[in-house]
């Protein structure tokens, strides 16, 4: 390309412009290293100018549009270098950004606006958080098939309402329907929990049949939960489908891991029905509660298993937790203690048929033990009774803890009578 003498020198003004230089010298400092100046040959601008270094470089005769070759990598750029004040509408084009060339710290606020971005031209992985703002983005710029679930902090998707979980699933399908189920029950949770607002209404997940072995964790008050009805907090319910129930527990390598099946803490609420929660881990629990979680039963189908006898227990309750159910359950296999309750922590059954214990299971602490300050309601439905019987202490309670089984039809389960200590009291036939 020839050009004329006066051309060059605005070509050459313009390759200047913007480039920061070292004090004291009229010599260009380009993305932190200094350069010789710009050579020209008397009449033709050098394909490949010497001053560019290896970092990238646009031609001169491409400047309209901006496309460079090869795409400058945003490493090359220096924080506040370029502003969005310098940055004409339509300048730069989604399409000439390599993935990942411009990150989120290098962006100031408003320097993008929604407007100048075309559908699809910015995919979520390349977006950091906080990078955009929501006041930037024109109406319709992005669409919600664009944005991958929790890539804008603080805009969630209204609850669906129903996720799906099998064993032939996958961990990357979106768990909206059978047919892109997902396989653990912790991608399920990760996904409600940062990605949807539960609108008052709880996050059913349907789970297919087989077993599922494995830590589920959930953790915090989920948005939307407030509003639940009935006077509960909504959150996630786990119920089992198909012509036999799911088991969710913990064995082998797994316990390893965590001896708990499912840990719930920090105000969360969940629920579970028609289905077999298991422990076969030393020191393990079926469902371990804490701070302030909340625990239902959502039908008359759940049963709760010990595999070894030097399990723990099914059910543990820690600092303010409550247990409630409406509708009976089965135990199995013996344990350390069925229910453990510690620090102003409660069990509460209100449901109108036996439960029933399956075997003799032992009991080797107690049944229940509760500790500062809990308590267990058993038999207010005058029908609160387990059928079945189980060796061991019937209850053991510590420290101002309290049982009020008085209105049920039979004492607790087990062999040997219960202890009080610490002014606790046992209230009970």
């Amino acid at each position: 390309m020839t050009v004329s003498a006066a051309t060059s020198a605005i070509i050459f003004a313009l390759l200047q412009w913007g480039l920061p230089y070292e004090k004291g010298s009229t010599v260009p400092k380009k993305f932190g290293a200094v350069f010789p100046s710009p050579t020209f040959q008397s009449e033709t601008l050098e394909s490949t100018p010497t001053w560019v270094g290896q970092t990238g470089y646009c031609y001169a005769n491409n400047f309209s549009p901006f496309t460079c070759s090869p795409l400058i990598p945003g490493a090359g750029i220096a924080p506040g270098t370029i502003t969005g004040t310098q940055i004409g509408a339509g300048a730069i084009l989604g399409s000439n950004i390599a993935p990942g060339a411009i990150t989120s710290s290098q962006i100031g606020t408003g320097a993008i606006l929604g407007s100048n971005i075309a559908p699809g031209a910015i995919a979520s992985s390349q977006i950091g958080t906080g990078a955009i703002l929501g006041s930037n983005i024109a109406a319709g710029t992005i669409t919600s098939s664009q944005i991958a679930p929790g890539t804008f902090p603080g805009t969630r998707l209204p609850n669906p309402g129903d996720f799906y979980m099998a064993t032939t699933g996958n961990d990357s399908n979106t768990c909206l329907t059978l047919s892109q189920a997902c396989l653990t029950g912790q991608r399920v949770v990760n996904l409600i929990t940062s990605a949807y607002d539960l609108q008052g209404r709880n996050a059913l997940v349907h789970v297919s049949a087989g077993t599922y072995n494995e830590t589920t964790s959930v953790a915090g008050v989920m948005t939307g939960s407030s509003s639940g009805g009935g006077g509960f907090a909504a959150g996630i319910q786990f119920v089992g489908t198909g012509p036999s129930t799911p088991v969710f527990e913990t064995s082998g390598s797994a316990c390893g891991i965590s001896p708990l099946t499912f840990l719930v803490g920090g105000g969360a609420t969940v629920s579970f029905g028609s289905m077999t929660i298991e422990t076969d881990c030393l020191n393990g629990y079926g469902i371990f509660a804490e701070f302030n979680a909340q625990i239902y039963l959502a039908d008359a189908n759940v049963a709760f298993v010990s595999g070894r006898a030097t399990s723990a227990g099914y059910v543990a309750l820690l600092s303010h937790s409550r247990f409630i159910t409406y509708y009976p359950f089965t135990m199995q296999g013996s344990s350390t203690w069925a229910f453990w309750l510690s620090t102003m922590s409660s069990a509460v059954m209100e449901n109108t048929t036996p439960n029933a214990l399956i075997g003799t299971p032992n009991f080797s602490g107690a049944f229940v033990s509760g500790i500062d300050g809990s308590f267990f309601n058993w038999g207010d439905s005058n029908l609160s009774i387990f059928s079945g019987a189980a060796t061991g202490y019937t209850y053991n309670l510590e420290i101002l803890s309290y049982i009020d089984s008085e209105q049920a039809l039979s004492p607790l389960p087990g062999s040997i009578s219960g202890v009080t200590s610490y002014g606790s009291q046992y209230l009970g036939p």
